[in-house]
């Protein structure tokens, strides 16, 4: 029933545009925390998973105690001290007691969605645990979800609504495309799950594994995203080597060193040279026709994008130990903004750069612990590397990780990988 839970969620934030809005955030959140308030009470009935490693348990524990911190309202004297920019903020203002951010309720807003992730990754770490052998069937939802948003995408495409461009439930095809990017490599995970057994059952998991793939690859080519189809081979490479490292570590001291080596080497190429011919090969005209006009989007031009990243750097100098608070961007950003005066911007295309301006160097560092604790328990678990390795990637150019059904996607793959 937890899992079943969680799926609900999850599909429901997908279907409602990747829940961007404000009520779709506050029903997940309180449906999600009705689910883990019900299995934690029923605790003394079953065995719990094992406790998180200690580094990752206080680096999230502090990641949303610092959220709550940037929403409490601070006298002007300590508010002087730990963020001079705001202190003047308050003064003009009047204010006698004023929070570190600029826009508290937006700060509560993204503070609710980070809790339901953290919660999504817990959950989620306790289903596929309880699942022991089983744990694959974690990862199924997010493969089934894909899936079906890859079709709507597809008939999207060639039924030429609205504009022709594949982008499923979404308002926008780089977001979708991040979305498909998880599924695709959970796809690959369940293909590859069950090592050498061999049974019906296996043969009928691989089958459907292997088509919800090519469905989805298909809808993700077909959203027409560079960045999404590059940072979706990219998350195929990192988990080709992981599974190969895994695979050679397993063997042990077999062969020599100069012969492991070798191997290793060999492999590397293998997984480099099938990238590159998955790129040539998989795109179609007008994937290739986007590719050749790098310098624009749908939405900004390069020359915008560098703009909108110099001037967030000054917001960040600006607000530089504690942050404009964490989903403030817009509201901290007018301040600096002289790139497209006609136009607002509302976020860094950055997910990075946007962290680190709204939660300033203290809050990014918590958040970058956790981040590093959870790529470090995922090497066990080749998809999930590869999955966070994908949107790792995609968030250098978008906004992936600011809408909330993605975010939770990736919470989703973390918690599978955290399971040892």
């Amino acid at each position: 029933m937890l899992l079943v839970a969680l799926s609900v969620a999850l599909a429901y934030g997908a279907w409602r545009w990747g829940a961007v809005l404000e009520l779709d955030r506050w029903i997940i959140a309180l449906a999600l925390g009705a689910t883990a308030a019900a299995y934690y009470w029923r605790k003394r009935r079953y065995q719990l998973a094992p406790p998180l490693p200690a580094a990752l348990r206080w680096a999230l524990g502090g990641g949303l105690v610092y959220l709550a911190f940037q929403c409490t309202p601070l006298p002007l004297s300590l508010l002087k001290v730990l963020s001079p920019a705001r202190a003047e903020l308050a003064q003009i203002t009047g204010e006698r007691w004023a929070p570190l951010s600029v826009a508290p309720s937006a700060s509560l807003l993204l503070a609710a969605t980070m809790a339901v992730c953290v919660l999504v990754f817990v959950l989620t770490r306790e289903a596929a645990w309880r699942l022991e052998t089983r744990a694959w069937i974690a990862a199924a939802p997010i493969v089934a979800i894909a899936a079906l948003e890859a079709a709507l995408g597809l008939a999207q495409f060639f039924s030429n609504w609205p504009d022709g461009v594949a982008r499923g439930t979404y308002i926008n095809r780089n977001h979708y495309a991040g979305f498909l990017e998880i599924g695709l490599l959970m796809a690959v995970g369940l293909a590859m799950a069950g090592g050498a057994r061999k049974g019906r059952s296996l043969t009928i998991r691989r089958g459907a594994a292997i088509v919800a793939g090519a469905l989805i690859l298909s809808g993700l080519i077909h959203s027409l995203s560079r960045m999404g189809f590059v940072a979706a081979l990219t998350g195929l490479a990192v988990f080709a080597l992981a599974a190969l490292a895994k695979k050679f570590h397993r063997k042990g001291a077999e062969g020599t060193q100069w012969r492991r080596r070798t191997r290793w080497l060999m492999a590397v190429g293998a997984v480099v040279v099938a990238v590159a011919v998955l790129f040539v090969y998989l795109p179609p005209d007008q994937l290739i026709a986007r590719f050749a006009e790098l310098a624009a989007t749908e939405d900004i031009t390069a020359d915008m994008r560098v703009e909108i990243w110099r001037q967030t750097l000054d917001l960040t100098k600006t607000y530089r130990w504690t942050g404009s608070g964490a989903g403030t961007y817009e509201a901290a950003f007018y301040r600096f903004k002289t790139v497209a005066p006609l136009n607002t911007v509302d976020y860094a295309h950055n997910d990075y750069l946007q962290w680190l301006a709204e939660l300033g160097v203290v809050g990014f560092g918590v958040w970058l612990l956790a981040a590093a604790a959870v790529f470090r328990s995922a090497w066990r678990h080749p998809a999930a590397v590869g999955a966070l390795a994908a949107m790792a990637l995609h968030s250098l150019v978008d906004f992936n990780l600011y809408i909330p059904a993605n975010a939770m996607a990736v919470a989703w793959v973390a918690g599978i990988g955290s399971v040892e």
